[in-house]
């Protein structure tokens, strides 16, 4: 917690008040982390999806295709080296699999909506 929180927190008039504010703080914090988490296996996928059909490497040379489509199987499953991309880059256990969540948050957000 920055100086900021602690600010947030010290003016709090009653326990009421500061366990009100703790939570809605943890519940930020929470929801910033399942939405990096996100971010960072979209990104990964997205990366993954548009570099592996590409028909040259960066050099020039011919892309091998069964490569490419292992790559792309490989991102789809969300699993690199058997970890997710957030379990590379944090070193934690995601709990949940990426695309669950992100149809929670989907779903959750209201993102997509059908006009009647």
């Amino acid at each position: 917690m920055g100086n900021g929180s602690i600010a947030i927190f010290g003016s709090a008039k009653s326990e009421q008040v500061l366990q009100k504010r703790m939570g809605a703080y943890f519940e930020a914090e929470k929801n910033a982390g399942e939405t990096i988490m996100l971010y960072e296996t979209c990104k990964f996928l997205y990366l993954c999806i548009i570099n592996n059909p590409q028909v040259f490497d960066k050099d020039g040379n011919p892309r091998n295709r069964e490569n490419a489509e292992e790559n792309i199987r490989i991102a789809l499953a969300g699993k690199r080296k058997g970890k997710t991309p957030v379990e590379i880059l944090t070193g934690k256990k995601q709990e949940k699999d990426w695309l669950e969540m992100l149809l929670e948050r989907v779903e959750g957000d209201n993102i997509l909506s059908i006009a009647a």
